[in-house]
This record gives structure tokens, C-alpha cells and sequence, in this order.
């Protein structure tokens, strides 16, 4: 039978309608014509009374009739259909409604606003300094962390003490370098107002357990050279051309404070009018900063300025390792510049330590939050971001509430469970996939004592060790132990007459083990701590002989740990940089739209999507977590904001 185009596509559903057409067959509203009786006419006719068996109709004669059908039933449809999208409107406004009254409730229920202009998933270093900024810059920002303590990798804990009073323990760093004005952790504690809570204790530097024996690495330009050296058999020539080598890097570095960076097209502009006689090093150097820093020291080789096989390759891996988790093939120029020059100039002041432990530092940061107007909320789950037409506009919580931002989402998490948040339903399986690819360093092991100092002579300990094992591989499994003793120089860590120390292997504990003896059950995972940790004890001894029945408080925490209470991917020390993809909007990422632009391809990434942390530019460690916050903050502001709250910190 043939008829009108419109009809025809009525009456054979397997002939589609036309998208410029306005009923949509999946709605149901041509159903009238397309359930016909046996006649072939639209079966409310059949139920009025029409015949059966109509006689047969010329071609001519059929179609005037089936225009007048046509008319009737499509006037009929366009009605029904009508009703129908009135009806769903008004069921989607009360769904709608509903939703929105379900989620205000859920962020009323969490103690939340339903919306501020920046929401930060994560308190860690560069979530807290990030928060600070925008706070300062007036932003409503709130801080969502998951653990119940804020400080991500670098929160303190409390146990008590079996004769009262606590142990106080750090989680993670436990030496850093001279917090004068060069100090990038100096410099945004300034920048945000925190500073002034924090007490600093300086000591001169650390000690050495190495299978040579026991040594000192004094800070400053003459111990290291003159006493160490010679223990190696180095001439002191060769750390001369290393140290000349790091100058002008740690130079540039230093002439580019992190306070400038931004990651968008004005990322020149605050560094030309701020700080212009860094502009042409900056743009000459950037380059050179970016590389890992084993260039650096092959060039020397290449150029016969330190020989090949030397122990200074191998302690430069050492101080790499403590920074990165890797050697110096993996550890940027301008990190291993800024350490060598911090260690070596004369007049530095030597390491420091904050009193009362990491802790008052993330104190400072959530204080600076909170004095702007900020909210810093623990323990709240972030489920997901929520993206519409391509932009982030909050987050969806794991209690259902939901977290509207205006301006911007900021994920202090690691790259792999920044991932994990993106929603399922965009169009975003290439970008994450393409965090998830992300290389990532090993893990930590941890062991946290309390012990009771009775009888032990303190004068011959020292705040800080490096237990090696091996100068051949530095990088090996639990080669490299750090040791931590930090009621030496603040005894307010823990009850009079005790110590509190924190062991730890950073960057080589791997994770597979341990999920393999999570899978088996506790009683495998136990025996794994005792096992895995012994190498922790065997490291403690060489300075507390009996520093097993001296100990009250015993915490061993593993890979299984950090990826329990910090949410971390198989708890990994943080990403291993891809070289040549380094740097802003690379990898380590910075914005998820840049991530995605930078891959090329048609993934749109995610506009007002923030990362910083110790995922992204400039890498691991506290100076650049927290440089990460604040690049991410500035991003989102405009660069005259920018200028303003730099001039206002006195630059």
C-alpha cells in the first residue's frame, strides 16, 4: 500500500521518522497509527464500527481518504504527545525537585552548605595551601578530606602512653631544609598568613649508617668535601664541578618563586612584573630544570669533570631517592639543584624541624583557611564530580549530598584516584585511562615506637638518620631507611623520660605483596608486617641495641595502610615522571582540560577541573605539593587577583 511519505512512516515502524521531525517514535506518540486492525485502519476507528473488509479502492480514489486519516491521526498524535511531554515535565520538575531537596538535605545532614565557589577533594599539603589562596582571594571554599585528619601524606597522630601523657608521630616528611625566605614552603606559609604559628628548630644535620661504618653529614661547604670524601676516595674536585653545575639551576629556581606560577595564557605576566629580571633565565633555563638531573651528571662524566663509577654518582642517587622515590634518572634538575645548594651554601642555618611536629604546620594551613572564611571538613567521601555540558560544577558525596561550585573543583588526590572520581557516564574514557597509565613509584613502610629513654646517653643521638645498606642500588627494596628522632630536639613529643621515633622506607616497599597476603586473611597480613618490618628494627639497633624491650608503643603501617586511611592507589609514594611530558598540563597533570588538549585527539576534558598535589607539575615532595596548591589556586582566579594578593604579601 502506498501513501503520503509521512504516513508511510507511520504505519512501518521499521521506517524511521526523519530527526527534523517532531514526534519521536520512542515516545510512543504515533502508537494510534501504528496499531491498526485487520482493515488497515487505526483500530479506534475499527472499534466505531467500521467495516471489516472495505471494498477495493482505485489508486486515485485511495488517497484523498488516506490524507483526510492522515490529517486525523497525526492531529491526534501531536495532541497525545503533547499531554505526554507535559506530564513528563511536570514528573521531571517534582524528580528534579526532589533530587535537589534529597541532596540539601544529605549536605545539611554533613553540617555543608549546599554550594560555595571551590570545592578541594583533599587537605594534604597542596589542598590546604590551594584553599588558603582562594580563601585570601575571598572565594567561599570548602575542604573535603576523607581520613579524619587533615595533612594527607604529612598528618600527625597521637597514642597514648602506657604511663599517661601521649606519643605524638609523624605520618610522613621528617626533614626539611632551612625555612628562611628562600624556602618554598616558607614562601606560601607568608603568602597565606600561617607562618607565624609555626616555631622552627634548626640543627646542624644528620646522621650516617652506612656498611662502611656510622658518619655525620654536616651541612655547610667543608664537612661534606673534606672529612666525607676522602672516607670514598673522592677528590674533592669532583664535588666542586657537581656543586658548580647546580648553581646557576638552583639560581633560576630560585628566581622564579612559586608564588608566580598560574597554568593558563597570563602564566607570563605576574613573573614579568613581579620578579621581570627572571623572565629571560626563566624562558632561557626552563627547559634544563625540567630534565632529570642525570644529565647533568653525565655531562660531567662525558666531559672527564667526575669519573664513572664514582661513590658521588651513588650518594647523588641517595639524596634523589629521599626526594623522589627515584635516582637521579627520574628526579628533576631543579629539585636536586635547590637540595645540593641548600645543604652546601655557607651561612644556612642547617635542617628544620617544627615544633610540636608536621602537624602544627597543617595546623597553620587549616587556621589560614578557616581565619578567611574557609570550611575544612574530615572525614566526608567524595563519590564523584559531577560534570555538566563539560564543566565541573561539584561534587556528589558518598552519603548522596551533593556540593555545588561556581567557579571551580580541586583534586588534591593522587592522579590514579582523580580517575576513579570522573564520571562514568562522560566522554572521558581516554583521559581516564590515561591517568590510570600514569607510572607510579613503589610504596612506604612505617614503623612508629614510643619507647622509654631511661639510662640512654642522648647526647651521642641524632635527631635524624640514613640507614643503607648498599651503595649499588640505592634504589632496591628497604635498601634505604630513614630514621627519625625528633623528641631530641622537641621534647614535647611525647611523655618526659621517653623518645618517639618514626622509621621509615619511602619509595621501595612493594605493593603486590601485601595484597597478596590481605587476600589470604589477617593471619598472613600479620605475619607480613612482622616479617617486612624486621629489616625497620634491624636499622634502629645499630643506634638502641635493646630497643625492642625499651619500646611501649610499637605501629608498623603498610602499602595497605596508606591506601586504606589516604586513598592512594596500591599506596604508592606518588607518580615517576615521563620525561618530555613534564611540566604544566602534562604529566604530572595540572588541569584535566589541559591533560586532555595536551594528548591531542577529541577528548574535551573537563573544563573548571583542578589537580595539584603530588601529582602534578612540579612533583614530589613538600615544596612542591604545596607550589601545586597554589598554582591550582591561581588558575582559577583572574591574574589581576593574582597581582593583588601578591602585592598585598609584599612583592
Amino acid at each position: 500500500m502506498e501513501g503520503p511519505p509521512i504516513l508511510r512512516a507511520a504505519l512501518h515502524a521499521e521506517a524511521p521518522l526523519r530527526p527534523s521531525q517532531p514526534l519521536a517514535a520512542r515516545h510512543g506518540g504515533l502508537s494510534a497509527l501504528r496499531s491498526w486492525s485487520s482493515s488497515g485502519l487505526p483500530r479506534r476507528h475499527a472499534q466505531l464500527g467500521t467495516s471489516s473488509a472495505p471494498p477495493a479502492l482505485t489508486t486515485g480514489e485511495r488517497v484523498l481518504p488516506w490524507c483526510g486519516v492522515a490529517v486525523v491521526g497525526l492531529c491526534g498524535a501531536v495532541a497525545a504527545e503533547r499531554r505526554r511531554l507535559r506530564r513528563s515535565q511536570r514528573r521531571q520538575r517534582g524528580f528534579r525537585g526532589s533530587v535537589a531537596r534529597l541532596a540539601a538535605a544529605a549536605a545539611a545532614r554533613t553540617g555543608l552548605p549546599a554550594d560555595c565557589d571551590v570545592v578541594i577533594v583533599g587537605a594534604g599539603l597542596g589542598g590546604l595551601a590551594c584553599a588558603a589562596a582562594l580563601a585570601k582571594a575571598g572565594r567561599r571554599v570548602i575542604v573535603l578530606e576523607a581520613h579524619t585528619q587533615c595533612g594527607g601524606c604529612a598528618h600527625a597522630f597521637t597514642r597514648r602512653a602506657p604511663g599517661g601523657g601521649e606519643y605524638v608521630f609523624d605520618s610522613g616528611p621528617s626533614i626539611l631544609t632551612d625555612m628562611g625566605p628562600r624556602n618554598p614552603l616558607r614562601q606560601v606559609m607568608d603568602y597565606v598568613g600561617a607562618s607565624d604559628e609555626v616555631e622552627w628548630i634548626y640543627y646542624d644535620g644528620w646522621g650516617m649508617l652506612t656498611p662502611e661504618g656510622h658518619w655525620k653529614l654536616e651541612l655547610g661547604p667543608n664537612n661534606f668535601r673534606d672529612v666525607i670524601l676522602p672516607r670514598y676516595d673522592v677528590p674533592a674536585e669532583e664535588f666542586d664541578e657537581v656543586v658548580r653545575a647546580c648553581e646557576p639551576l638552583a639560581a633560576v629556581g630560585q628566581s622564579i618563586p612559586g608564588l608566580v606560577l598560574r597554568d593558563d595564557e597570563w602564566q607570563l605576566l605576574p613573573l614579568l612584573l613581579k620578579f621581570p629580571s627572571a623572565v629571560v633565565p626563566a624562558i632561557r633555563d626552563a627547559a634544563s630544570l625540567i630534565e632529570p638531573f642525570s644529565n647533568v651528571l653525565d655531562k660531567l662524566e662525558e666531559e672527564g669533570r667526575l669519573r664513572k663509577g664514582s661513590w658521588l654518582r651513588a650518594w647523588m642517587d641517595a639524596l634523589a631517592f629521599s626526594l623522589s622515590g627515584l635516582d637521579c634518572t627520574g628526579t628533576t634538575s631543579a629539585a636536586m639543584a635547590f637540595t645540593v645548594d641548600e645543604l652546601h651554601r655557607p651561612g644556612n642555618r642547617g635542617l628544620a624541624y617544627p615544633k610540636g611536629g608536621m602537624g602544627s604546620v597543617i595546623d597553620a594551613l587549616v587556621h589560614a583557611v578557616e581565619r578567611e572564611g574557609g570550611i575544612v571538613k574530615t572525614g566526608v567521601r567524595v563519590q564523584e564530580v559531577m560534570v555538566e555540558d563539560g564543566r565541573a560544577v561539584g561534587v556528589r558525596l558518598g552519603s548522596g549530598a551533593e556540593l555545588r561550585a561556581a567557579e571551580a573543583v580541586v583534586l588534591n588526590s593522587s592522579v590514579w584516584d582523580s580517575a576513579g572520581l570522573l564520571p562514568q557516564d562522560a566522554p572521558l574514557d581516554d583521559l581516564r585511562k590515561d591517568w590510570k597509565a600514569t607510572p607510579m613509584t613503589r610504596s612506604y613502610l612505617h614503623l612508629h615506637l614510643g619507647i622509654d629513654a631511661t639510662g640512654l646517653d642522648l647526647s651521642k643521638l641524632q635527631p635524624h638518620y640514613t640507614a643503607m645498606e648498599s651503595w649499588g642500588d640505592v634504589t632496591a627494596e628497604q635498601n634505604m631507611v630513614a630514621i627519625s628522632n625528633p623528641a631530641l630536639l622537641d621534647p614535647s613529643l611525647c611523655p618526659p623520660g621517653k623518645l618517639v621515633l618514626h622509621l621509615y622506607c619511602a619509595g621501595n616497599e612493594p605493593y603486590d605483596i601485601w595484597a597478596a597476603a590481605e587476600a589470604e586473611g589477617r593471619k598472613a597480613y600479620e605475619a607480613l608486617k612482622e616479617e617486612r618490618a624486621s629489616r625497620l628494627w634491624r636499622a634502629v639497633e645499630e643506634i638502641i641495641p635493646d630497643v625492642r624491650a625499651r619500646a611501649e608503643v610499637a605501629l608498623v603501617g603498610s602499602p595497605s595502610t596508606h591506601k586504606r586511611f589516604l586513598r592512594r592507589t596500591a599506596g604508592t609514594y606518588g607518580p615517576a615522571p615521563v620525561f618530555g611530558r613534564f611540566g604544566p598540563g602534562k604529566v604530572p597533570f595540572r588541569t584535566a582540560k589541559d591533560a586532555a588538549e595536551s594528548r591531542g585527539g577529541d577528548d574535551p576534558g573537563i573544563e573548571r577541573l583542578m589537580l595539584c598535589g603530588d601529582s602534578t607539575f612540579p612533583g614530589i615532595g613538600v615544596p612542591a605539593a604545596v607550589v601545586s596548591g597554589l598554582s591550582a589556586a591561581h588558575t582559577t582566579m583572574s591574574v589581576w587577583e593574582h597581582l593583588d594578593l601578591l602585592g598585598k604579601a609584599g612583592y
